[in-house]
């Protein structure tokens, strides 16, 4: 795989999910900070709810699955700052750390606050789990297993919206993929499905060498980038999915296997604008030739040429992390009636005892 350079971005209000720019490995260096918030959810857009991008005609699925993709995850999603997070426990949600947020704000599980009470970060990924005040009646099973390379997946979000046509620089008659979308979906969750890619690592600022999976966007037809779109819910991520989860069928069960993380971009239509950093181009490409990418170290006047390769999104892998994630929701939760005990013995173990007057 090529090397990726990926900016570290700051979330709107240090809330936003990370822009990756691809080159030729995968090793991932930080650059500037953009707003991206994390493939698939295309959140806080307003017009029509547009989240997980998708081929198909209406480029966005804002019901749940069904059919064969029923209950493959729909039902354990909420959203959480402006991303996502997947219901992992009775008072465990699983989301993505660059979303930021502190105890006390809520997660937002069918129209309900759920307090935020404790919050868990896994070192060196880009990992959180936040333990809510109320409890949840059900939640996800985790994928244990390593063999994800080649799966099919169903991916949720709350990102950006498709927009028009992403036609090629080199030959605007070629459509490429799709922009994005720069108006809020006011917090729709949307859907779409794929293929994993492989199993692989990624750095981003302090996380290194973080186990993740790669899914790419799926080209409309097996006929290439000039065919017309076809119907279909192969997926690309998105500013504001982070934090969404992403499942695969378990011998009939679907499981969370990931957390939203990154994905490729911004790219340009020139080398010149590259190495300006003038005129990006958000999108969902399914072929990246005839585009740009600001180079390796974006402190230098550099671009890279990319190849025929589609945009490449990352999720936290969960099955590396099973040890770490197992290890906070098996740890027991004091009842209210034992905090109280807690809080209100506490002066009395603290405070030195009065004799007489």
């Amino acid at each position: 795989m090529g090397s990726v350079s990926v900016s570290d971005p700051g979330l709107g209000l240090l809330e936003s999910p990370m822009h990756i720019k691809r080159s030729e490995g995968l090793s991932i260096m930080k650059t500037t900070a953009t707003l991206c918030a994390g493939l698939l959810a295309l959140v806080l857009m307003a017009p029509p709810a547009r989240a997980v991008i998708n081929n198909g005609s209406n480029g966005v699925n804002t019901t749940a699955p069904t059919g064969g993709l029923s209950n493959s995850g729909w039902s354990y999603e909420g959203q959480w700052r402006v991303g996502g997070g997947t219901v992992v426990g009775s008072n465990y949600v699983l989301t993505a750390k660059h979303l930021a947020g502190s105890v006390g704000k809520t997660f937002t599980y069918d129209g309900n606050p759920y307090t935020v009470t404790q919050i868990y970060d896994q070192p060196g990924t880009d990992l959180r789990i936040l333990q809510t005040q109320q409890t949840f009646s059900s939640w996800a099973p985790l994928y244990a297993q390593t063999n994800e390379a080649g799966k099919d997946f169903v991916v949720f979000g709350y990102g950006v919206t498709r927009g028009a046509a992403a036609n090629n620089p080199m030959n605007p008659a070629q459509q490429d993929g799709w922009l994005w979308n720069d108006t809020p979906t006011a917090g729709n969750k949307t859907w779409g499905t794929g293929s994993i890619d492989q199993a692989t690592t990624l750095t981003i600022g302090s996380n290194n060498n973080a186990p993740v999976l790669k899914i790419n966007f799926t080209a409309p037809t097996a006929n290439g980038p000039n065919a017309t779109p076809a119907e279909g819910d192969s997926s690309a991520l998105a500013d504001r999915d982070s934090g969404g989860g992403l499942f695969i069928n378990d011998g009939g069960t679907w499981k969370l296997a990931g957390v939203i993380w990154a994905t490729s971009g911004p790219f340009y239509a020139s080398a010149s604008d590259a190495i300006n950093n003038v005129n990006p181009i958000d999108a969902a490409l399914y072929d990246g030739s005839g585009y740009y990418e600001r180079g390796f170290d974006t402190n230098t006047n550099t671009y890279v040429a990319l190849p025929a390769d589609p945009t490449a999104g990352y999720v936290s892998r969960i099955s590396s992390n099973r040890a770490w994630i197992d290890g906070i929701l098996n740890q027991p939760i004091p009842s209210p009636a034992t905090l109280w005990v807690v809080l209100v013995g506490l002066p009395m173990l603290v405070l030195p005892r009065r004799h007489g007057r």
